[in-house]
């Protein structure tokens, strides 16, 4: 094997002392020493193993109680010790295999395998996968050999059980590693190389797996190109964006590594600096630490890129995400029974809402506003007052004392203007039910980025507009990924334009799972 010659680690490894962390951008302070890669590996069979034995707990657990409701609670009559009644050991065999075939489709699926971007609902629909395969195996073997069991409710009652059961027994793991990384154990710092888009959309997901073991230390912006002296030229900084700290340049890598004792680095430079990701993953190597490549695509969704050949060679084949008219068609239906079911759900919190909002101050129940659809287009949006009438007047004063700069992501823990009864129906985000009105009359969707004030889009910048592009929504990518937490315009807007590149019916189920979690958990919700 030919040996790798490491070059460039030590310009990278001088660089002038870091600046202080700031005040609002993540918690950064100097480490104990990064833990070692033996060290994580055995981490890592820890939780393995973990998550093994507890699935194979859950997956015996649902066997026994469909046996249970089988011959026992008698659900479907007709069962009577002698004739068709089984004792439970003559079920122990097929138990067994059955949890075998189980654990061995979670294998394959790499339900064990560690996954920075996979989080509690991806591994409940693994689960759901896998249970489909391992029930699906156990009915085409006993259909085409010779085996003939007792009863087939058993399996069909194994299987309803074992989806929930999974998800539980995920649930429960996810906690409890939640609480063990929260606490500092087999925490991984990781830093990120590269101020690109795709940069900025790994640093906002990555500030979302904290109880994955995640820390986001900061990032790293491009280095300064060099002037035709050969010294660097001119640097254009970027400074801190939204909630993550500038820790400095490409070229301050070794200090930042040592300073903040990073485990991990992302890189997502542009492809045109080929020589700044060598020295990089050069010196990560050398300093034993993990490294990570985001390939650059020239900013495309991966969504949108599938992988072909040509005798051996490798092709990028390029598809469309725009939706067809059948998609559209499926998303409005959806919307349509989605937000009639809501609305007969909830219709007595409506009424309610609306009668505690009258008694509580004097104006209108409902905050109707001219807001900005698709295409451009004014609508009249609703949603539940939880203000006083003179909220709009106050509203630059309050602006002025907080000394906030952007208006447009303007949120307070403690606003002055909410009534009592505002402060309750907003933190539960009750406020916002009647919007399910306007996704009836086709002004919205469940879906989507949220529809802007006509001022607001008045000093909309030229990539803006794109979140106009698409209807708007109740709920969508940023309202899941942080909500009132971010910082930033400019998060919303990437986080708006990474959902209508990579639209599918399967994300916006996603985002309205994760929303009902959001509402629930109250995360970032005044």
């Amino acid at each position: 094997m030919q040996e790798r010659t490491l070059v460039a680690a030590a310009p990278l490894a001088t660089a002038a002392p870091l600046p202080e962390p700031q005040v609002g951008a993540p918690s950064v302070t100097v480490h104990a020493p990064r833990a070692s890669a033996q060290t994580r590996r055995r981490a890592a069979l820890a939780v393995a193993g973990c998550a093994l034995s507890l699935d194979a707990a859950v997956i015996w657990l649902a066997f026994c109680a469909s046996y249970y409701l089988r011959y026992t609670v008698q659900w479907v009559p007709g069962v009577e010790r002698g004739t068709v009644w089984v004792p439970f050991r003559d079920w122990i065999p097929f138990g067994i295999s059955f949890s075998l075939v189980e654990l061995a489709s979670l294998l394959i699926a790499g339900s064990y395998r560690e996954r920075l971007g996979r989080d509690l609902l991806d591994e409940v629909l693994v689960s759901c996968r896998t249970s489909l395969v391992g029930i699906g195996l156990v009915v085409i073997v006993t259909a085409f050999l010779p085996i003939k069991l007792p009863s087939r409710l058993v399996i069909l009652y194994t299987w309803l059980l074992l989806i929930p059961l999974l998800a539980l027994g995920r649930a429960v793991l996810a906690v409890s590693l939640g609480r063990l990384y929260g606490r500092g154990w087999n925490t991984r710092r990781v830093l990120v190389a590269g101020t690109t888009p795709i940069g900025k959309m790994v640093m906002q997901n990555l500030l979302g797996k904290r109880k994955h073991g995640y820390q986001l230390v900061g990032f790293l912006q491009e280095s300064p190109p060099l002037a035709k002296s050969g010294s660097p030229g001119p640097l254009a900084r970027t400074g801190n964006f939204g909630r993550f700290q500038c820790l400095g340049t490409v070229a301050d890598l070794g200090t930042v590594i040592e300073q903040y004792q990073v485990d991990e680095v992302i890189v997502t430079l542009a492809a045109a600096l080929h020589h700044e990701i060598g020295e990089i993953c050069a010196h990560c190597e050398t300093a034993q630490v993990a490294v990570k490549l985001v390939p650059d695509l020239f900013e495309m969704s991966l969504s949108r890129v599938h992988m072909d050949h040509l005798a051996g060679i490798p092709l990028i084949d390029v598809h469309s995400t725009h939706p067809g008219r059948a998609a559209r068609a499926v998303k409005r239906g959806m919307d349509i029974v989605i937000a009639g079911l809501a609305l007969l759900v909830t219709s007595p919190i409506l009424i309610l809402t609306a009668l505690a909002i009258k008694c509580d101050s004097r104006g209108p129940i409902l905050n109707t506003q001219r807001r900005v659809g698709k295409g451009g287009v004014e609508f009249t949006f609703f949603k539940f007052r939880s203000m006083y009438m003179d909220a709009d007047r106050r509203r630059e004063a309050l602006l002025a004392e907080k000394g906030i700069v952007d208006p447009r992501i303007f949120k307070d823990r403690h606003d002055p203007r909410r009534t009592r009864v505002g402060r309750l129906i907003r933190r539960l985000s009750i406020d916002e039910l009647p919007q399910l009105f306007n996704v009836l009359k086709g002004d919205m969707s469940l879906v989507g980025p949220r529809p802007p004030l006509p001022h607001e889009v008045a000093q909309y910048e030229p990539h803006h507009f794109k979140r106009l592009e698409v209807i708007g929504g109740i709920t969508g990518n940023w309202q899941v990924n942080g909500r009132s937490n971010i910082e930033s315009f400019e998060e919303i807007i990437m986080m708006d334009t990474y959902y209508i590149d990579n639209w599918s019916l399967g994300l916006d189920l996603k985002i309205l799972l994760r929303t009902v979690m959001a509402v629930i958990t109250r995360n970032g919700a005044y």
